[in-house]
C-alpha cells in the first residue's frame, strides 16, 4: 500500500483552497478560506502554512510521507523557478518566490503553475479528460483562462504563458479595459465579473428584474435572470456565449484536441443552461474536421478543481 500523500493549494483572488490528498486524487480533507486581498503575500502564505500544519496534525501524518506540494496560482508564474510573475486580482504578487518562501517554512518541497494548467492536469488525471492526449481547458470564471494537453505533455510555452485564451482580443463589440492592462480581451467582456458590469451599465436605462438587487451584479445572477426571461440579460448571455464559442472554435482549428473541458463556476451552476449553446457555437464555427472529431464536456471535478489540480501537479511533477 502506497502511504506517500500530496498536498494541493489553489490561490485565487476571491479564495484559497488547500487540500491533502492520497495517490489517487481523492481528498482526504480539505480547508478554504477568503484570500485577504489588502494582506498581500505574507497574509497568503501565513494562512497556507497554518493551514498545512493543521492538516497534517488533525490527521495524524508523519510530514515524511507528504512526498510534494503543488499550488496553483491565479495569475502568470515562472513554473521552473517557482515565482509568481503577477497577480492582476490582488497587489504585491510581482516577481515573488512562493514556492522557495513556502518551502521553507514547511520543509516540503514544493512546485507551482498557473491555476487553469494545474486544473486541465486535474482533469487528465482524474477527471473528464482521463485517457485523452489532447484536451483543451476553459475556465470561465473570476476570468476566462485556457490549458492544454497537447500529445500527452502539458503545453506551457516559451515563456510559461501558453493557451491564454482569456486575452485574445474580440472585435465584435466596442473594447473593453481587461485586468491585464490592454483593451479588448475576451476576459474583459465574458468573464463572470464582467458579464456582472455590463450588466450593471445595462440596467441603469432599461427594465430588468436585476433592479431587485441592491448590490453588485454577479455573473451569477445574470446568468439566473436570463434562465428566468430576463431580456436584457438573456440579450447578454447569449452574445457573450457566441463571442466565448467562435474564440474556443479557433482553439479548436488550431490545435485540433479530442477533448474541450468547459470548467468554473458559471458552467457548474445547478441546471446551467450554457454548455448546449455553447457547443452549438464551437461546433459550427470550427473547422469542419476539427469541429467533428471533437468532444465537448463539462469538467468533472467541480468547485474541487483547482485544489484536485494542484494535487495532480504535485503528482506530475515527479
Amino acid at each position: 500500500m502506497d502511504n506517500t500523500y500530496y498536498i494541493g493549494i489553489d490561490i485565487g483572488g476571491t479564495r484559497h483552497n488547500i487540500g491533502l490528498s492520497a495517490q489517487d486524487g481523492i481528498l482526504v480533507e480539505h480547508v478554504e478560506k477568503q484570500t485577504d486581498r489588502l494582506g498581500g503575500p505574507k497574509a497568503m502564505i501565513s494562512s497556507i502554512v497554518e493551514i498545512i500544519n493543521q492538516l497534517i496534525s488533525k490527521n495524524n501524518i508523519d510530514k515524511s510521507r507528504i512526498k510534494r506540494i503543488g499550488i496553483g496560482f491565479g495569475g502568470p508564474v515562472n513554473s521552473y523557478k517557482g515565482i509568481v510573475i503577477r497577480s492582476v486580482h490582488v497587489d504585491g504578487w510581482d516577481n515573488y518566490p512562493l514556492a522557495q518562501e513556502i518551502a521553507n517554512l514547511v520543509n516540503i518541497p514544493v512546485i507551482i503553475d498557473n491555476d487553469v494548467n494545474a486544473a486541465v492536469l486535474g482533469e487528465w488525471y482524474f477527471g473528464a479528460g482521463k485517457g485523452f492526449q489532447n484536451i483543451f481547458y476553459v475556465n470561465i470564471g473570476t476570468g476566462i483562462s485556457g490549458g492544454a494537453i497537447v500529445n500527452n505533455q502539458l503545453m506551457r510555452g516559451a515563456s510559461m504563458n501558453a493557451t491564454e485564451i482569456g486575452h485574445l482580443k474580440v472585435t465584435e463589440i466596442p473594447p473593453r479595459l481587461c485586468g491585464c492592462g490592454s483593451w479588448g480581451c475576451l476576459e474583459a467582456l465574458c468573464s463572470g465579473d464582467s458579464i456582472g458590469r455590463r450588466a450593471e451599465e445595462r440596467i441603469t436605462y432599461e427594465d430588468s428584474i436585476l433592479k431587485i438587487y441592491n448590490q453588485k451584479i454577479s455573473g451569477k445572477m445574470v446568468y439566473d435572470a436570463a434562465d428566468q426571461g430576463d431580456l436584457v440579460s438573456r440579450e447578454i448571455i447569449d452574445q457573450s456565449i457566441k463571442i466565448l464559442g467562435t474564440k474556443i472554435a479557433d482553439v479548436v482549428t488550431l490545435f485540433n484536441p479530442d477533448l474541450v473541458i468547459i470548467g468554473g463556476g458559471i458552467v457548474s451552476r445547478p441546471n446551467s443552461s450554457f454548455l448546449n449553446p455553447l457547443t452549438s457555437v464551437i461546433k459550427r464555427n470550427a473547422m469542419k474536421e476539427a469541429s467533428a472529431h471533437v468532444h465537448i464536456v463539462k469538467a468533472r471535478n467541480g468547485y474541487l478543481a483547482g485544489v484536485t489540480g494542484a494535487v495532480a501537479l504535485a503528482i506530475h511533477a515527479k
